[in-house]
């Protein structure tokens, strides 16, 4: 919907959140964070994007509601604020605003060895709660990886995760996905790691003749992969052990032709 004067009103500004988040019900009480983080990930993504000069994650996860993300709108764009035209990313550069993707380097082994074994979240990285020596570690990162990537944040260049893909399928065509956080916590970089895993996706289809992304997500993260983002394959109940109990690992596929029209909307 193209604007062409310094206002938005609610109708606009409702049946553009629409489009992002469809099946949605978009009210101005509607509580940003009670949607679905994927959703959620995209609209606070376009608010941000929203203007020319882009907009602070930080300051646009403020917004409580729906209805207070469309006041500041309104404020901004009567001080003057200029709308951006088309998606604020190339699809397939592997940067947006925010993020990028870069190469492992050597200084980041230190931070990727302390998240994978981290006692708070080691059963949910590919190790499942065991422990290796840092050189068994090393040795082992690249094994049966096709390509990875750090993600780093565009404006202090500190690493935030890295997100790898696997387990190449060339008869089938596919591959699988994965992504791990490392680093302390900044606000401001809160859904920095997923930003940069669809910036992967686009890498992956536009250098490897993949027909469709799977991804092995335990039920407690399967709030991260709405229904327009992944298409559910399959679940293998009670498979994984997780904080004392016995949790369903749940199969979700990126098919290409979908993320085309994903990629073309956002520009990841």
């Amino acid at each position: 919907m193209e604007i062409t004067i310094n206002t938005l009103t609610w109708d606009e500004f409702a049946a553009q959140v629409s489009a992002l988040v469809p099946g949605e019900e978009c009210t101005p009480g509607r509580a940003l964070r009670d949607l679905p983080a994927y959703k959620r990930i995209r609209v606070t993504r376009w608010l941000a994007d929203f203007f020319v000069e882009p907009t602070p994650l930080a300051v646009v996860e403020q917004f409580a509601t729906l209805g207070a993300a469309h006041e500041w709108l309104q404020a901004a764009l009567a001080a003057g604020e200029v709308p951006r035209e088309g998606p604020a990313t190339e699809a397939g550069s592997g940067t947006s605003t925010r993020v990028r993707l870069r190469p492992i380097l050597d200084h980041d082994i230190v931070p990727l060895y302390l998240a994978s074994f981290d006692p708070a979240n080691a059963a949910q990285w590919r190790y499942r709660g065991r422990t290796l020596p840092m050189d068994e570690f090393v040795s082992t990162l690249f094994g049966g990886v096709i390509a990875q990537f750090m993600v780093e944040m565009v404006d202090t260049g500190e690493p935030v995760g890295l997100v790898a893909a696997y387990d190449e399928n060339r008869s089938g065509l596919n591959c699988k996905l994965a992504f791990l956080r490392c680093g302390p916590r900044v606000h401001g970089d809160a859904a920095a790691v997923f930003e940069g895993l669809a910036l992967f996706i686009s890498y992956l289809f536009d250098n490897f003749p993949f027909r469709k992304l799977f991804a092995e997500v335990p039920a407690y993260n399967m709030s991260l992969f709405a229904d327009d983002f992944a298409d559910h394959e399959g679940v293998l109940k009670e498979f994984l052990f997780h904080k004392g109990e016995f949790v369903d690992l749940h199969y979700v596929s990126i098919a290409r032709d979908r993320w085309a029209e994903l990629a073309t909307q956002t520009g990841w």
